[in-house]
């Protein structure tokens, strides 16, 4: 029910606020559906606002106005009928299918003799269509008869023999050089006994060392020489068995000083460094050659020292005598 005299939502309120018994002046409505039910006003009223969005019901005006028809576009179709006068010529396809190849069964299962092939013979084939191909097993231009043709078998046996007989031989020279000399003997092919004694005996052990694999043998065998387990020691052991006291007293590391040969543009160097690096992997360049040069440079002391220990043992015997 609804008060005919209030026209606004605000009169409305305060009625309902009031709790105004309805009268004649009310006008009667009929309720065709319930959603809520509640003593609060409070609540009624959030309701009401609340189902203004979420529900689906339409006022007389949204349903008086005509719902939106969405045009449909129909899709464009382009026939060219040509000159054709009837659809079926104008559907078919411009290319026919070609006709199915159908292999001669008896063809292909015949046997061919060697005469055959040999001589270049051409066979004739006949399709369902009546084509003729001609086959030619072999080209009729070159024909070998029995006899070249062994020839020819026996010339390529033989090339294969003698290439063979090569392979293995240079298998076995490398098999030969690869196997390594006891690292504890001198190389068989060591032009000069060593230690070196004059300058020539060097310049013979220098072109000796020009080869880098036995460079690398000589330095393993250098390498396994004794000594205590330092620089110094294995050093010095090196070059003792490399040259003499009298030998060494001709060279200086550099050279520059009493016109005496330069011992760092030998090869012996270098053989002498990587023996000791061998042996004790940690050591540096610097450190060996320090020794070098001390090694070098006491050359003569010792020289002197063995001459007069010399002289002194002969002198000895010749008074025993």
């Amino acid at each position: 029910m609804e008060p005919i005299q209030s026209s606004s939502s605000t009169r409305l309120e305060k009625l309902l606020r009031k709790g105004e018994n309805p009268d004649a002046t009310w006008n009667l409505y009929k309720v065709h559906r319930r959603f809520f039910e509640t003593d609060d006003f409070i609540k009624a009223k959030e309701k009401i606002k609340k189902t203004e969005y979420t529900s689906d019901l339409a006022t007389e005006n949204e349903e008086s106005e005509p719902r939106g028809i969405r045009k449909i576009n129909r899709p464009k179709r382009f026939l060219d009928f040509g000159d054709s006068s009837s659809e079926e010529d104008t559907l078919q396809p411009i290319l026919q299918r070609p006709p199915k190849i159908v292999a001669d069964v008896n063809l292909i299962h015949k046997d061919y003799s060697a005469d055959d092939i040999r001589s270049g013979n051409t066979i004739i084939t006949t399709t369902p269509q009546s084509i003729n191909s001609k086959v030619s097993l072999l080209p009729t231009e070159k024909t070998f008869t029995d006899s070249d043709f062994q020839k020819k078998v026996i010339t390529y046996l033989s090339y294969l023999k003698e290439q063979n007989s090569q392979i293995l031989k240079l298998l076995q020279n490398q098999q030969n050089a690869s196997v390594p000399p006891s690292p504890h003997l001198l190389p068989e092919d060591l032009p000069i006994n060593i230690p070196l004694n004059n300058k020539e005996s060097v310049d013979i052990f220098e072109q000796y060392l020009s080869d880098n694999r036995k460079a690398e043998i000589l330095c393993i065998y250098f390498s396994t020489l004794g000594g205590r387990n330092d620089i110094t020691s294995k050093t010095n052991v090196i070059l003792r068995n490399i040259m003499t006291d009298f030998l060494a007293a001709q060279y200086s590391f550099h050279g520059s000083r009493n016109a005496k040969n330069s011992f760092v543009e030998l090869n012996l160097h270098t053989v002498i460094l990587r023996a000791v690096q061998t042996n004790l992997p940690n050591s540096t360049q610097h450190e060996i050659d320090n020794n070098i040069k001390s090694w070098l440079k006491h050359a003569p002391q010792r020289l002197k020292f063995k001459q007069a220990n010399l002289k002194f043992k002969q002198a000895k015997t010749n008074k025993n005598n």
